[in-house]
């Protein structure tokens, strides 16, 4: 069985962000929460959603995520 492995972490004011992989699996977390991994993407697509539904011209949208 294959452990989450850290590959990197950062302090950002009082908060730790970390960056691990499982596998293929990769995961962001901050202060020991899960902020986002790769194979739940709802918290992406709602953003995409939200963010299209706001502008004129959706074509000039950019998310970024995981």
């Amino acid at each position: 069985m294959l452990k989450w492995e850290t590959i990197e972490t950062a302090q950002v004011g009082r908060s730790k962000f970390e960056l691990a992989r499982h596998g293929d699996d990769w995961m962001v977390k901050v202060d020991r929460r899960v902020l986002m991994v790769n194979r739940m993407n709802q918290s992406e697509i709602s953003l995409t959603e939200e963010a299209i539904a706001r502008v004129a011209n959706p074509r000039h949208v950019l998310i970024g995520c995981l």
